[in-house]
């Protein structure tokens, strides 16, 4: 999903990192279980200012807190540093923000499905601005348990000090 800030002059861009992730009910098997719901943002050199000042989830009733989905309400963090929601984005700007994310187990409340959601971003040219800048369109699917199994061999049976092997 790609949305451009319309409501201001400049070609803000929004786009969505990745749009469909799993959870799962059982984590025995793994050492670790997280989500990461990812936006992909540009602020041009030549575009005005931009605040984005809230951070709003929608759609994921009635099982948001079951999910494990969170959601920062002062500051979104990503590859390239966090951003305070209520500052000014001035100059080239891009970073790929942690937009929500989950970890662990989901609840075992929740069916077993897909489940889609939204996070809408508001704000405009300045930290009192409610514009709706772009709705993030995300899913996460709930699986039981990651069922996986990896098998290998070497070639040749033995390897020794500086020598390559094919797995």
């Amino acid at each position: 999903m790609l949305g451009t800030l319309a409501s201001l002059a400049g070609a803000d861009t929004f786009t969505t990192y990745t749009p469909a992730l799993s959870g799962f009910l059982d984590t025995s098997n793994l050492a670790a279980s997280m989500s990461f719901f990812r936006l992909n943002y540009r602020h041009e050199d030549t575009d005005a200012d931009t605040y984005m000042n809230e951070v709003i989830m929608v759609g994921a009733s009635p099982y948001q807190s079951e999910l494990g989905l969170w959601l920062s309400n002062w500051s979104i963090g990503g590859n390239n540093g966090v951003y305070t929601l209520g500052t000014p984005i001035s100059g080239l700007y891009y970073n790929d923000f942690n937009l929500t994310y989950r970890f662990g187990a989901v609840s075992s409340l929740v069916p077993v499905g897909t489940y889609d959601f939204g996070v809408e971003i508001y704000g405009g040219n300045d930290a009192s601005a409610r514009n709706l800048l772009t709705t993030m369109n995300y899913t996460l699917e709930v699986a039981q348990r990651l069922n996986a199994v990896a098998t290998g061999s070497i070639t040749p049976g033995t390897v020794g000090l500086n020598q390559v092997a094919k797995v």
